[in-house]
């Protein structure tokens, strides 16, 4: 059981200050470190949105290149 949760009925055991202000260390710990984790899966997927259009923008500019290479051999 975790030392922030009472085991039995709440009037029958009294939790000290220390322990509760504790508890809410804890919460405000996974709180900050739920933020954390949330910002660093949306740096990670800013990260692979901007390379992948970044390499359709090559590819886009490569194959105007090779098509206007290749049209230029067009007799007309």
């Amino acid at each position: 059981m975790s030392r922030c949760t009472p085991r039995a009925n709440k009037d029958a055991i009294k939790v000290p200050a220390q322990q509760r202000i504790a508890c809410q260390e804890d919460g405000l710990g996974k709180v900050i470190a739920f933020i954390f984790v949330v910002s660093m899966f949306l740096a990670f997927v800013q990260e692979v949105f901007e390379s992948v259009m970044a390499w359709y923008r090559d590819t886009m500019a490569w194959l105007s290149e090779t098509a206007t290479y290749l049209a230029g051999f067009w007799p007309f």
